[in-house]
């Protein structure tokens, strides 16, 4: 009867092992999938970032030249993502060892991190080239858009105190 106990309860570890693996894995997946377009669209959404806010033409010239200067730089940080993501994700599928996922992980780290500072470094070119109405709109928006998303991360955790 022990022996059953035991065997029952590795393959109940190993079960458990398995779906832990194919959960990670979809939710790998899932993230990717939504920051690889991200990427695929150049990091940086100008047109959502500068909606609304009544641009000349002069303006709309200036932030494609200034878009198009950093293209080379936004395809490269997009390589960079996609490279180290799926460097983690393989490292985490073969079941490499601490040192090799830790490893993984800080290049996915460094990556997003690169992807950040372009992102802010383009965000700041193009804020020097905005009237003052237009750069207080966009705080204004930046603004709500903080708000709204710690709402949707209070929501969150409200919703899990209750089921």
């Amino acid at each position: 009867m022990r022996g059953y106990r035991k065997a029952l309860a590795a393959v109940s570890l190993a079960i458990l092992l398995v779906v832990s693996a194919v959960a990670v894995a979809n939710a790998q997946n899932v993230m990717r999938l939504g920051q690889g377009r991200e990427a695929a669209n150049g990091l940086f959404k100008a047109r959502l970032f500068l909606r609304g806010l009544n641009l000349t033409d002069q303006q709309k010239e200036q932030v494609k030249t200034i878009l198009s200067n950093h293209k080379p730089d936004m395809k490269a940080v997009a390589q960079e993502t996609l490279q180290a993501r799926r460097g983690l994700r393989e490292a985490s599928a073969s079941g490499a060892d601490e040192a090799a996922l830790k490893a993984a992980y800080d290049k996915v780290s460094a990556a997003g991190w690169n992807a950040l500072m372009l992102r802010n470094q383009i965000g700041s070119e193009i804020k020097q080239i905005l009237t003052p109405e237009q750069q207080d709109l966009l705080k204004k928006r930046q603004e709500n858009l903080k708000k709204l998303g710690q709402n949707i991360i209070q929501n969150r955790r409200v919703k899990k105190l209750f089921t």
